[in-house]
């Protein structure tokens, strides 16, 4: 009888001592089939609200581009997130 401490490394795999492995296993992630897309730059916290604010205020009501930006005006965003946020409608 063998006890637990007699056990060798190939013994535990069931590997026998010697003997090559038949199969590799890598434990590395496997590569993406695509190269992921580029990301965009990264647009400021206030253009994104302005144009998010824009989208949800057309849901809504029925505004002309000037309503629109002086809708946005009114709710105080700058000239520069107004005019991002007019050049992101559809």
């Amino acid at each position: 009888m063998l006890g637990i401490g007699l056990l060798t490394p190939a013994v535990v795999a069931n590997v026998p001592t010697g003997a090559a492995p038949t199969e590799t296993v890598s434990t590395a992630p496997a590569s993406p089939t695509e190269a992921p897309a580029e990301t965009p730059a990264k647009v400021p916290h206030g253009h994104r609200a302005a144009a998010e604010k824009a989208e949800s205020l057309l849901d809504i009501f029925h505004y002309s581009d000037a309503e629109l930006r002086d809708e946005l005006d009114d709710r105080g965003f700058t000239p520069e997130e107004i005019d991002y946020a007019i050049s992101q409608l559809d």
